[in-house]
């Protein structure tokens, strides 16, 4: 009988030659599983491998990355600030929008160029107006050449992914400026370049 050669065989052997002989491992594992149940090997297929022998069922694990967004942009690039010897209070010069995605959290910092100053250069004299900053509404500040950290928000946050939306969210900026500090200096653009940043934690 055809079976007789198998009856020495233990069960993991024997499935691993059916499978050398070209069958299926499905097949393979079904006669196994038949020859065990009658008695005709001497051991359990227990050594072979499980996924071979348990294949009515099939597992895939689905995976999906969400990539970092984090954006910021001004919607303007130039603004005109009036020197005429008039006080600016809180004066709206543009807004940023932001948008962050990041669960924990970002930061936005500012530096100024030209260390807080309007400056302008005639004959290489340097003429400046001081002026100070304020970012949605905080406390007006100095600003200098060094980065500093106007926006922090992290994970614990309530509004940390408020910003995750397409439109992102808006933070608007404002300056002060003393009329008297621009009263006595001669005419002309004075200019400074504000660069903001963002990062996450």
């Amino acid at each position: 009988m055809e079976t007789e050669r198998y009856k020495n065989l233990s069960g993991s052997l024997l499935c691993r030659q059916l499978i050398a002989s070209g069958l299926s491992v499905r097949v393979a594992a079904s006669i196994c599983r038949k020859l065990v149940s009658s008695g005709l090997v001497i051991a359990s297929v227990s050594g072979f491998p499980q996924a071979a022998i348990a294949d009515s069922t099939a597992t895939i694990q689905l995976t999906g990355t969400v990539p970092l967004i984090l954006d910021i942009s001004s919607n303007t690039v130039l603004i005109q600030v009036p020197l005429n010897g008039l006080d600016i209070n809180n004066a709206i010069i543009s807004s940023l929008a932001i948008r962050s995605n990041s669960a924990d959290g970002y930061t936005v910092m500012v530096k100024s160029v030209n260390n807080g100053l309007l400056k302008l250069n005639i004959n290489n004299i340097v003429y400046s107006v001081p002026y100070t900053f304020s970012y949605n509404g905080a406390s007006a500040i100095s600003l200098s050449t060094t980065e500093m950290v106007v926006e922090h928000q992290n994970s614990k946050s309530s509004d940390v992914l408020a910003c995750a939306i397409s439109t992102g969210c808006y933070r608007y900026l404002s300056i002060n400026v003393n009329g008297s500090d621009a009263s006595t200096t001669p005419t002309g653009v004075y200019t400074d370049t504000l660069i903001f940043e963002i990062t996450d934690h």
